[in-house]
C-alpha cells in the first residue's frame, strides 16, 4: 500500500507541474469570423494569461476599445491562467506535505481540491463561445476563438491530479491491516473439516 500511495504523491507532483507549464502555453486562437478585402485578417493565439471568459466581445463598450494594433477584448491584467498556474503550485505543495510532512490524508484531501478548482476553470474556458474584437491596421475586427489543445490538457490533468488526490486520501484513511492477526507459526498447520471445530 506504500508503494501505491507513493506512487499517487508523485503523481500529484507531475500534475502540478504540468499544470504551471500549460498555464503559459497559448489557450485560445482568434481569426477573423468574416473572410473579405475590406477586413484586416486576424490570427492571434493568446495563453491562459491573458484572457478570461469575463471579457469578450459581449461585455466591453466599443467606445473603452484602444486603437493599438493587436489588442483584443478578451485581455485582461491578471487572466485565468495566474489562478490555474497557483493551482499547480498548491498540487506540488500537496504533494510535499504528503511526502515530506508525512501527512498524506491532509495532502490528498488539498490536491483533490485543487484538481478539481482546475477543471472548474480551465472547463468554463474550453466550453465557452468565444468571440473578440482585436485591433488591425486601426480596425475593430470582429473574430472568432477556438480552443488549444493545451487548454483541453490542462482540463485533463486537472481530472487526474483530483483523481489521485481523492485515492491518496482515501488509501490514508483505510486502517493498516493488523498483520499478527494473520501470523502462523512456521511448524503449525490451518486444520480442515471437522478438525478445525474440535
Amino acid at each position: 500500500m506504500e508503494a501505491a500511495r507513493s506512487a499517487l504523491i508523485a503523481g500529484i507532483a507531475i500534475c502540478g507541474l504540468a499544470v504551471v507549464v500549460l498555464s503559459f502555453l497559448p489557450w485560445l486562437t482568434f481569426e477573423t469570423r468574416i473572410q473579405n478585402g475590406f477586413v484586416p485578417e486576424v490570427n492571434t493565439s493568446f495563453s491562459g494569461l491573458d484572457i478570461s471568459r469575463a471579457r469578450d466581445v459581449e461585455s466591453i463598450a466599443q467606445a473603452e476599445t484602444p486603437r493599438d494594433d493587436g489588442w483584443c477584448s478578451c485581455n485582461v491584467a491578471i487572466g485565468d491562467g495566474y489562478f490555474t498556474a497557483t493551482l499547480g503550485l498548491v498540487l506540488i505543495a500537496s504533494a510535499g506535505i504528503a511526502r515530506i510532512g508525512g501527512r498524506p490524508a491532509l495532502g490528498g484531501a488539498a490536491a483533490a481540491l485543487a484538481g478539481l478548482a482546475i477543471v472548474a476553470i480551465a472547463g468554463f474556458d474550453g466550453i465557452a463561445d468565444w468571440s473578440a474584437i482585436v485591433h488591425m491596421d486601426n480596425i475593430p475586427v470582429t473574430t472568432d476563438g477556438s480552443v488549444r489543445l493545451a487548454l483541453y490538457a490542462l482540463i485533463a490533468v486537472g481530472a487526474i491530479a483530483a483523481i489521485d488526490g481523492t485515492a491518496a486520501w482515501t488509501m490514508s484513511r483505510a486502517p493498516e491491516p493488523d498483520e499478527e492477526a494473520y501470523d502462523y507459526d512456521e511448524d503449525e498447520e490451518p486444520m480442515e473439516g471437522t478438525e478445525a471445530w474440535a
